[in-house]
């Protein structure tokens, strides 16, 4: 299954020559609230751009710079999956299986300092509901008025890329530090044709050593 083609991700568009791990969406598949860490796990490290492997598993830093909030890649995973670079040469692909190996995912923004009071939790979780425990809720009540915008119904909606979604009223602000906050199963890997056509010779090989890659035209 091929990630959905013609869309605008806040991350902007696919680099031709690109290699791609992907998530793609499926009508048979988990709603997104499956996937979240919640509570979102504190993240001490740094920033870093290429993925981090640890055993199977792929770990991706989501830059605040296309993603100013932590719903914004959730809500886009919704609706588009998930389609995160990765070296070419790099890595072994073999060692990446199919709903076997897990991407996981921090953003910068994704601990809050508060307990604060939710009248929504994606896990439902009594806990939350009673400020016990942080819940990954909140931040969407933490999207500041002046990134959102006002329909004549006065629902608030906040947009990045191709995705439109409804955020509540700010309720207040909150100190926002790096954390694990999603992981998804990865489905397989996407090769972005050259302009003319052409394919890496290291794809090629990895394709013929039975990697699992597609080839797409963006």
């Amino acid at each position: 299954m091929a990630m959905t083609a013609n869309i605008a991700r806040g991350c902007g568009s696919r680099v031709k020559g690109g290699l791609y791990a992907c998530c793609a969406t499926s009508p048979y598949g988990e709603f997104i609230e499956f996937f979240l860490i919640d509570p979102p796990v504190p993240y001490e490290g740094k920033s870093f751009r290429a993925p981090i492997v640890e055993g199977s598993n792929l770990i991706f830093w989501v830059g605040e710079k296309f993603y100013p909030y932590c719903p914004d890649f959730i809500e886009e995973a919704r609706y588009f999956g998930v389609s995160k670079r990765i070296p070419i040469g790099e890595l072994d692909l073999r060692d990446f299986k199919p709903f076997q190996t897990k991407m996981l995912f921090i953003h910068p923004r994704a601990v809050a300092d508060t307990l604060a009071p939710t009248r929504h939790c994606p896990k439902n979780d009594s806990l939350h509901f009673a400020s016990k425990e942080r819940c990954i809720g909140p931040l969407y009540f933490f999207i500041k008025p002046e990134d959102v915008e006002t329909e004549s119904s006065g629902v608030l909606k906040r947009t990045i890329g191709s995705t439109v979604y409804t955020v509540p009223k700010l309720i207040n602000g909150a100190k926002l530090t790096p954390g694990y906050f999603m992981w998804l199963p990865f489905s397989h890997f996407e090769y972005v044709r050259q302009e003319d056509g052409s394919v890496d010779a290291r794809i090629e090989k990895a394709v013929k050593s039975g990697v699992n890659i597609l080839y797409v035209e963006d």
